[in-house]
């Protein structure tokens, strides 16, 4: 019995590394795992979660800014707003114009958010096994995440306003509308992984790390409204605040895991490291040669 469970994986594993989408597929979940995705998944959610209120506060008072008179279209963009985070309460009337708030808002976006794009930085770079080659200057750095936090800006408002502007448009719209949303979303994940490693990859070698980005993110705001219905709605009457903050993190969550998956998939085929094994007694030479890679940063250089 033993002899056939072996042989059967063997024959798996066979099959896995002679096709290139099963051997891109495994080397991409087998790296994560060896990377700790699911760890820098949640690193980037907890710096995520504390950055979100105050782009918030700034981005509903520039929309309230810039929204007043059209009563409709600030309604559109607060249902779509609502939709995409689990958030209760958000309508028209959160769109406010305020200079205190504004100022207030971007101050602290820009004081949290640059703790969230060093995160996002320090993952992205670590997938591709390029921690060597970032910046040493804090003034870089700083700068780097200042260009981050414009994108994932520029994320948020053009896929809010592309949503906004299509929802009351007929099916064919709509699907153009979405379509239009894949493609923001993956321009938005591909430019996250080509500022944090410039000198590494192009855009062409992340074509297929934007795509799974593009149609994960997609995907996640397509079923925020019934997120929110389910997880949030009803918070008040049972679990309160707690079920808010919940709520977001799993949301923030899922949303980081994506973009670090995304990069596994640039990494993987960008570097080539697959096929990989699905037995430790067969590896194959990327298996020992990201053995090796990981065992010298563990121990460091021999002297």
């Amino acid at each position: 019995m033993a002899g056939t469970t072996q042989a059967l994986k063997q024959r798996i594993d066979h099959w896995q590394q002679s096709n290139a989408s099963a051997s891109v597929g495994y080397g991409v979940v087998k790296k994560y795992g060896e990377d700790k995705g699911s760890q820098l998944s949640a690193l980037i959610t907890y710096y995520g979660f504390f950055s979100l209120f105050p782009a918030l506060l700034a981005a509903f008072t520039i929309l309230g800014f810039v929204l007043q008179g059209n009563a409709e279209f600030r309604e559109r963009i607060a249902e779509t707003i609502s939709e995409r985070l689990p958030l209760p309460g958000i309508d028209a009337t959160s769109l406010k114009g305020s200079g205190f708030a504004l100022l207030a808002g971007l101050l602290l976006a820009l004081w949290s958010g640059l703790g969230a794009t060093q995160v996002l930085q320090d993952a992205i770079q670590k997938v591709f096994r390029a921690e060597n080659s970032a910046p040493s200057s804090f003034l870089v750095r700083r700068l780097l995440g200042l260009r981050l936090l414009a994108v994932v800006g520029f994320g948020v408002v053009a896929s809010a306003a592309s949503t906004a502007l299509v929802a009351s448009l007929p099916l064919g719209g709509k699907i153009g509308g979405l379509i239009a949303g894949v493609g923001i979303n993956a321009l938005v994940t591909a430019a996250l992984i080509k500022l944090s490693v410039p000198k590494l990859v192009s855009w062409v070698d992340l074509r297929w790390a934007a795509l799974f980005g593009g149609l994960g993110w997609t995907l996640l705001g397509s079923i925020g409204a019934w997120y929110t219905e389910r997880l949030v709605s009803n918070s008040d009457k049972t679990y309160g605040v707690f079920a808010v903050v919940i709520g977001l993190l799993s949301w923030i969550y899922l949303q980081a895991q994506v973009l670090v998956y995304a990069a596994e998939i640039g990494a993987v085929t960008h570097q080539r490291l697959y096929p990989r094994s699905l037995l430790k007694d067969t590896p194959t030479a990327i298996d020992t040669e990201l053995s090796a890679s990981e065992r010298s940063a563990t121990t460091g250089p021999t002297k």
